[in-house]
Parts: structure tokens; C-alpha cells; sequence
């Protein structure tokens, strides 16, 4: 931090700093320019199956609860029709 923020430019230690920031970064990007290109269809294949799962594990109890209600309905409502 001190090599950026640092008001006192002519202080060879800020400076040194600054300059062993600069060559981290541009040793960083120059890996990153060498690592190989993959494609990241099946990253997005995984997110997709992850994101239905997960749809799933919170419809499911939703459903759960709509089937419970149904036959509950469906109870209450085959006596009604008997008597009407």
C-alpha cells in the first residue's frame, strides 16, 4: 500500500515497493496469458444441473405440502358430495 498511497515520491523504499508490486503483476498476467484456453461449456453445464438440484430440494417440500393439502380436500370433500 505504501507504494501507491504514499505522498513522498522520492522515498526509495516506497518506490522499491511499487516496483516489486508492478513486476508481481505483470509476472501474474504473463502466466495467465500462458495457461491453456479451455472452454467453460462445462462449467456452465454443472451450474445448470447444480441450480436444478437445488430447485428441486426447495419445490419438493412445496410439493409435498400441495399433495397433503389435495388429499386433505379430497376427504372432506367425497362425504360432502354423499350428503348433497
Amino acid at each position: 500500500n505504501s507504494g501507491i498511497f504514499e505522498k513522498d515520491e522520492d522515498n526509495q523504499f516506497n518506490l522499491s515497493f511499487f516496483n516489486l508490486g508492478m513486476k508481481s503483476f505483470s509476472d501474474f498476467t504473463t502466466r495467465v496469458k500462458k495457461l491453456k484456453k479451455i472452454s467453460l461449456n462445462k462449467s456452465k453445464e454443472v451450474l445448470s444441473e447444480n441450480y436444478i438440484k437445488t430447485l428441486s430440494d426447495k419445490l419438493s417440500p412445496v410439493f409435498e405440502n400441495v399433495t397433503k393439502n389435495q388429499e386433505n380436500i379430497l376427504k372432506i370433500e367425497e362425504p360432502l358430495k354423499r350428503c348433497c
